[in-house]
């Protein structure tokens, strides 16, 4: 019974973990893109197709792909290790 209790809770400390590193890259991607924006005059909520977001959600969306591809290559790397 106390194995599978500190199995759950170790569990649970490493999803929580993974989460808050998610949001926290996401509100760093976003004071990027708020800086991108404010540093050469771009309004932010400029669209550039019709459905498109604005600016600062793009540059957000974009770095947060480049950055989750980025950890997965290093993963693969250090599997291969």
């Amino acid at each position: 019974m106390l194995k599978e209790c500190c199995f759950l809770f170790q569990k649970a400390c490493i999803i929580s973990i993974i989460i808050y590193g998610v949001f926290g890259l996401i509100f760093f991607d976003y004071q990027i893109g708020m800086f991108i924006c404010n540093y050469y005059n771009i309004p932010r909520n400029l669209a550039l197709t019709p459905v498109s977001f604005g600016a600062v959600y793009n540059i957000m969306i974009v770095l947060f792909i480049i950055e989750i591809y980025i950890i997965a290559y290093i993963f693969t790397i250090k599997k291969k290790i």
